[in-house]
């Protein structure tokens, strides 16, 4: 809703044809913005009976980095300009639409196990979730699940990895994983890496009909428990 404001903010329309603007130097151009048109369109009284008049927009920004989310501007889909010819007791009427696709990328996050046997390995639970920078928890789907905790399993098999869909371009996520739950009988979980390539991170962004990785690797080590073992001779003949 932010980004349309500001897509909004920087939208003229320019109505050109014979006394179009009877008041203005220039009668022949009409400028009009968002606020002038945006309660239903902008009706002009007056104008003479057979008259073409021509209608044209622009959009001037907004910079990239102004916006919360990315989009694509839809060419095809989008009407920019148009004219309509006044005829009596009618009203000429010109539609302008803008049409919008928000891009949207995948993340792949893929486990990795350190330390354990494969059979430990597989049958060990590991669940991890996707939030952004807000708070905002994310399902396979893409779909906000709100901001309390969202936990997606990844299991043995299908590349020890799972793969969210459709999430807006713009944003950074961040992958955590439920370590407290990845705990193996006899062997405790040293470590937990985070990495988006070379780098060690637990956040990334997405980018267009791309698939961004983040893999998170756990390290294992045996548990070795120290004992004291205590010997004593009983001998009661030589006591």
């Amino acid at each position: 809703e932010d980004d349309l404001a500001k897509y909004q903010t920087g939208l003229t329309i320019t109505v050109s044809g014979n006394n179009i603007n009877p008041e203005a130097e220039d009668k022949s151009t009409l400028t009009l913005t968002w606020d002038d048109v945006k309660d239903g369109g902008r009706e002009i009284d007056g104008l003479p009976v057979g008259e073409t008049y021509s209608v044209r927009e622009e959009i001037t920004g907004p910079e990239t980095g102004e916006l919360k989310y990315s989009y694509t501007y839809l060419e095809s889909a989008s009407t920019t300009e148009g004219e309509g010819t006044i005829a009596e007791d009618e009203t000429a009427e010109v539609e302008l639409v803008n049409k919008y696709e928000q891009d949207k990328g995948k993340l792949k996050v893929t486990k990795t196990v350190e330390g354990l046997p494969a059979d430990l390995a597989s049958a060990a639970i590991y669940l991890v979730s996707v939030k952004d920078a807000d708070g905002n928890y994310y399902a396979l789907n893409g779909a906000i699940t709100g901001t309390k905790e969202h936990w997606v399993e990844i299991k043995d098999g299908a590349d020890n990895a799972a793969l969210w869909q459709n999430l807006p371009v713009g944003l950074t996520y961040i992958v955590t994983e439920k370590v407290e739950l990845a705990g193996v009988a006899g062997y405790v979980l040293s470590e937990t890496t985070y990495k988006v390539g070379d780098e060690e991170t637990q956040e990334t962004e997405v980018e267009k009909d791309e698939t961004a990785e983040v893999s998170v690797t756990n390290k294992y080590e045996q548990d070795v428990t120290e004992a004291t073992i205590v010997k004593v001779w009983e001998d009661n003949e030589n006591a």
